[in-house]
């Protein structure tokens, strides 16, 4: 049941007030992996009848939970966990680029080479597609920006020790654009996810009530009773 205080947190009014949200969600995720483990142990390993229903829907819930949070992830949102607007994000992105040009004295045409290094190609051609092109560059775009960041250093003369630093802030930058680029897909993809996702929740619920409910029907209440 904790697992749905994150909900009532995010969706009741009289809990918006009630700690930020990206901490709501950590719990959240935490009563999400744990759950599965304690029901492993408690089931001693043996599942049948309805029981076996819950399980494996627990076990879809938990799973599907990942794919979850990493699309969370890309959808670009405050320290408290409210999502940003595209005009804040733009803004971010802008005195991105400023401090790159400031901090390195990055020229015209180096500034075009990275606003090109972070503009994806292509997006309405590939359709749900992408989805495989932003996991890709969830796993290059750091290689892509050290290559870029070790231009930059052999060019303007950079010491090493800014090199890590440079990289970063061009990830950064690139992880900006992609965001922007990508969100209509991802809020639709997510959507899909909440589509899937709720319903094997609702029949974890469901089945948990059932459980204790005839458990305690058959004589199972010795937490209740005094010796």
């Amino acid at each position: 049941l904790g697992l749905f205080l994150y909900v009532f947190r995010k969706h009741l009014k009289f809990m918006r007030r009630w700690g930020k949200l990206n901490i709501w969600l950590r719990y959240h995720i935490f009563m999400g992996i744990s759950a599965p483990i304690l029901a492993t142990v408690h089931s001693a390993f043996k599942f049948q009848g309805v029981i076996s229903i819950g399980y494996y829907s627990m076990m879809a819930v938990a799973l599907s939970g990942f794919i979850g949070r990493y699309l969370y992830g890309h959808i670009p949102r405050r320290k408290s966990g409210e999502e940003l607007s595209l005009r804040q994000v733009h803004l971010d992105r802008a005195e991105t680029i400023r401090r790159l040009e400031f901090e390195f004295g990055l020229k015209g045409p180096d500034i075009q080479k990275l606003v090109a290094f972070s503009t994806p190609r292509s997006i309405e051609r590939w359709g749900i597609l992408n989805l495989f092109r932003i996991l890709w560059d969830d796993l290059s775009r750091w290689f892509q920006a050290r290559r870029l960041a070790r231009y930059f250093q052999h060019k303007y003369g950079l010491p090493p020790s800014e090199v890590n630093y440079l990289t970063r802030a061009i990830a950064k930058q690139r992880m900006l654009v992609q965001r922007i680029a990508f969100l209509d897909i991802v809020h639709k993809v997510f959507h899909w996810w909440h589509v899937i996702h709720k319903p094997f929740a609702y029949t974890v619920l469901v089945i948990l009530v059932l459980h204790v409910a005839v458990t305690v029907s058959f004589g199972s209440t010795w937490i209740f009773k005094n010796d």
